[in-house]
């Protein structure tokens, strides 16, 4: 495989995401998922095959965000809180190795659900990690045009 090939994949550590207006540093992102959930009917008298039908959502979707905290305060700090409703889209561009955005994701009717911190544990240098769990709607994935 050559590098031009390479440089046109998009890469899985190379994103920026953006809660508004805001760019927000974090080490990952999950929790992207699109799915339609469905119920089956079987017609009277009919029994070799069913129908399948479009049902209501049965769970809601979560988008996970796990960052390193912040010894200085920022604005993240003041809407990343159980119960902020975003009244603007999250935005999560993934870029190619050249840091040229390929695709976004695009989330709607998002509220942040729960905020985890990492441990403290005085034997392990690790950087203290928080979990940010916000619920969303919908997720629109469309190619970057710039």
């Amino acid at each position: 495989m050559d590098i031009l090939t390479l440089t046109r994949k998009a890469i899985t550590y190379n994103f920026m995401v953006f809660l508004g207006p805001l760019k927000v540093s974090c080490a990952k992102v999950s929790g992207v998922e699109n799915v339609l959930d469905t119920t089956t009917v079987s017609e009277g008298g009919v029994n070799d095959r069913v129908y399948t039908l479009e049902a209501p959502a049965k769970t809601e979707k979560t988008l996970i965000l796990e960052r390193g905290s912040c010894l200085s305060l920022n604005a993240a700090e003041f809407i990343l809180v159980p119960g902020y409703r975003f009244t603007t889209d999250i935005i999560v561009f993934v870029l190619d190795i050249e840091q040229i955005p390929r695709f976004v994701y695009s989330f709607s009717g998002c509220y942040v659900k729960k905020v985890k911190y990492g441990d403290l544990d005085a034997s392990r240098s690790e950087v203290l990690m928080e979990r940010v769990e916000i619920a969303y709607e919908t997720v629109i994935k469309t190619p970057a045009v710039f």
